[in-house]
């Protein structure tokens, strides 16, 4: 739920990451569990995004991590602007994500892609591995249900 105006926002997290050097890598059913545990609470995108990102820092220690989040928010379809069908974008990063463009922009293109790729491996300019990255795209809802999914996802 919108903290400010108890009213329910949801959409997609989009989630990546690359292992750090103990290459430690979690199931894709916790990185939804992740964002199940944040999205039940009274909140506001900007802290879920965060507190996603930041979960995952400290329980991976990988290279870096990239959160973005595409919600739309009941509160401004039902009240106010009125504006149906609106999506709000949040994103955050760390590490690699934050330092490097090239690997923040891979992402990107996955997720222009459909995001439906999970495990796929990034290539330099040679085309060697690079480093693996997960992938994970997840429908996420103010009580983290699934009554909002979109079904194309």
């Amino acid at each position: 739920l919108c903290e400010h105006h108890l009213i329910p926002f949801f959409g997609k997290a989009h989630i990546a990451y690359i292992p750090g050097p103990s290459k430690q890598v979690v199931g894709l059913s916790k990185l939804e569990r992740i964002c199940r545990v944040f999205s039940r609470r009274l909140q506001v995108q900007e802290r879920l995004t965060r507190q996603i990102m930041e979960s995952l820092e400290e329980i991976l220690q990988p290279s870096g991590v990239e959160v973005l989040l595409e919600c739309r928010h009941l509160c401004m379809e039902m009240r106010g602007v009125e504006s149906c069908g609106t999506t709000t974008v949040t994103k955050t990063t760390c590490g690699v994500f934050h330092e490097d463009r090239a690997v923040s922009a891979e992402f990107h293109d996955l997720l222009a892609l459909g995001g439906r790729r999970n495990n796929h491996q990034i290539k330099d300019g040679d085309g060697d591995e690079k480093h693996p990255c997960l992938i994970s795209q997840r429908s996420v809802c103010c009580s983290g249900c699934s009554c909002h999914q979109d079904p194309n996802s």
